[in-house]
């Protein structure tokens, strides 16, 4: 898979939100193969019920140089039985290959979800060839009771906050749909220990992700993302804050690590 779809997968891992009517604002670098890949910045709330995330990612380096990656994506979810559920996903990404956007509805309810837009808004360059190798669809049946990307993630915190108190299992699985793709992010918490993240100490939460694909990859894709393992380190003092993220995976190490906790309405800006 191309490094940007690399890095975008590996980024929504982050998009984990607060505690009920906390607003948290977070900035992270990325790291991938030892080079300064992208920044990230987070905004994330939760209250009445609801849970509102934004991302926003620009690659930067050698890596900007190579892809030119923004990547910013919007999703709403609602508290729920069993865990959040979504009710709407928004993303545009913007590469040297153009610009697209991409808006999914979800029925909490019926667990239903339809893609509203999926539109290119620029063309690509001239000359660029189509990928002969076929996409299976996403048929509406294993659709259901997927959730968006963020929202996943907002379900994958609860759950690990239930299992290390102890009142939920230590491996549990998410379903997604991000308007293309359908999988599932296996999950197991491996417990607590002690690292430094951009020179400062944590007391973490050690959780081991795969992947598992299922339906709309590329053969060549699913190959390499079937069974991709990543590490999330979350710091339960601060409402399981997600600190740190590491794949060993796509040919080279990934490590994203949480750089500032931004305050005032603001919150980060991405510098341009």
């Amino acid at each position: 898979m191309k490094l940007s779809s690399t890095i975008t997968l590996a980024l929504l891992l982050f998009a984990l939100p607060a505690r009920a009517g906390d607003h948290a604002r977070l900035r992270y670098e990325v790291n991938w193969s030892g080079f300064h890949a992208a920044d990230l910045e987070l905004d994330l709330k939760e209250g009445d019920g609801r849970h509102l995330s934004s991302l926003a990612m620009e690659t930067r380096g050698l890596v900007n140089w190579l892809i030119k990656l923004r990547f910013d994506a919007n999703a709403e979810g609602v508290s729920a039985p069993g865990g959040p559920r979504s009710l709407a996903y928004r993303t545009e990404f913007t590469n040297r290959n153009g610009r697209r956007r991409l808006e999914l509805a979800f029925d909490p309810a019926s667990g239903k979800s339809e893609i509203v837009t999926d539109i290119k808004l620029d063309n690509a360059p001239a000359g660029e060839s189509a990928d002969p190798e076929q996409v299976e669809p996403v048929l509406m049946e294993e659709r259901l009771g997927a959730l968006d990307p963020l929202t996943a993630i907002n379900r994958l915190q609860e759950n690990t906050r239930l299992a290390t108190h102890g009142q939920g299992p230590k491996a549990f699985a998410i379903p997604v749909f991000d308007g293309r793709r359908r999988y599932d992010f296996a999950a197991e918490v491996l417990g607590s220990k002690r690292l430094h993240v951009a020179g400062k100490p944590y007391q973490i939460i050690e959780v081991r992700l795969s992947m598992i694909t299922l339906q709309g990859f590329r053969p060549k894709h699913r190959k390499m993302w079937d069974g991709t393992h990543f590490l999330v380190r979350l710091d339960p003092h601060r409402n399981f804050t997600p600190v740190q993220i590491q794949s060993d995976g796509f040919f080279a190490s990934t490590m994203i690590n949480l750089i500032e906790s931004c305050e005032g309405d603001e919150g980060c800006r991405i510098e341009r």
